[in-house]
């Protein structure tokens, strides 16, 4: 992973975060052009864009730098990157899932966030490990909070926590259950993405039945 694959990969995760940092604001109001116009028209002119674009250069000179020395610095490094990429952009894909089939907010940035941060100190795979053990790790805590504040929305962040706490302690016995499944390579995105769109599909389901029993308008 010294090769151009490994800094072409590093450089994606990074700037991907970059990205995901910037103020984005995506209206449909007025049509799909209208929107995709407006959208990169305000995120040029927000001045939080251009600190976190030099961010960005910083980041790449200092990608650039350590990729050259190779070794040990750089196989960290890119881990990092790649765990915090791939752990990222997989809850970040379930938040958009949410969006969809629901039509609200589901998952806050928050959860992505600290999706990424577990992802650049544990990897991706044990991150995607802890993303379903998290609603075991609080369905009691969670069914309470349901019964005494009549709230369904529940954070998810405590819940993250408390399994990646359980998937640190634990990791070799989980990924003695699910490396057959990662092992699986170019199926396991098919996968991924199957699940994906049944999640959507789930969700849109959900909503059609609260709009039907009239406990959402």
């Amino acid at each position: 992973f010294g090769g151009m694959y490994g800094l072409i990969s590093a450089l994606v995760c990074w700037w991907g975060w970059c990205f995901a940092l910037m103020d984005r604001r995506w209206h449909t109001g007025r049509g799909l052009i209208w929107a995709w116009r407006i959208f990169w028209l305000r995120l040029l002119r927000t001045k939080s864009t251009r600190r976190i674009f030099w961010m960005g250069e910083l980041g790449t000179f200092a990608i650039l730098f350590i990729w050259m020395q190779a070794g040990q610095q750089w196989l960290s490094l890119w881990s990092a990157l790649l765990g915090m990429g791939i752990s990222g952009a997989f809850i970040w894909m379930v938040r958009l899932g949410s969006r969809l089939g629901l039509d609200r907010e589901a998952m806050g940035f928050g959860d992505v966030t600290l999706m990424a941060m577990f992802g650049a100190f544990l990897g991706w795979q044990p991150c995607v490990v802890l993303f379903f053990i998290a609603p075991f790790a609080g369905i009691v805590l969670g069914l309470l909070l349901i019964l005494i504040f009549k709230d369904p929305e529940i954070p998810y962040g405590p819940f993250l926590c408390a399994s990646a706490l359980l998937t640190m302690l634990n990791w070799p016995m989980y990924w003695a259950l699910t490396m057959p499944i990662f092992q699986l390579g170019s199926l396991l995105v098919t996968l991924g993405l199957g699940l994906w769109l049944l999640m959507v599909l789930l969700l849109s389901v959900i909503l059609w039945v609260e709009k039907k029993l009239g406990i959402v308008s």
